[in-house]
């Protein structure tokens, strides 16, 4: 019984390949995350925000291409929350750079 516990131990502090390269694998796409943090950020928002104008606003009568598409419109509100975000971000880095000098 207590062979077993020891065995599962040793192989618990070992480091193997897959760990390490687990362990690159998730450093890898932490840094790509922080790095598109405000796309993301942006994206989530919009698509929050083309839902809510989707359920609430929206097309009752179908007539409206993207409007009264539910996807479409949480699709648009995710690219135009992007770019948003993005301009944001743009303009706060810039007058940091000016303030700066």
């Amino acid at each position: 019984m207590f062979i077993g516990f020891e065995k599962s131990l040793t192989s618990v502090t070992s480091i193997t390949f897959h760990d390490k390269l687990m362990h690159y694998f998730c450093a890898m796409v932490l840094k790509q995350v922080s790095k598109y943090k405000w796309y993301l950020i942006g994206g989530l928002v919009g698509s929050i925000g083309g839902w809510l104008y989707w359920n609430f606003v929206g097309c009752s009568n179908g007539t409206c291409a993207i409007k009264s598409n539910p996807y479409l419109m949480t699709g648009y509100g995710a690219l135009m929350g992007a770019i948003l975000f993005d301009m944001i971000h743009g303009f706060i880095n810039k007058n940091n750079k000016q303030n700066e000098n």
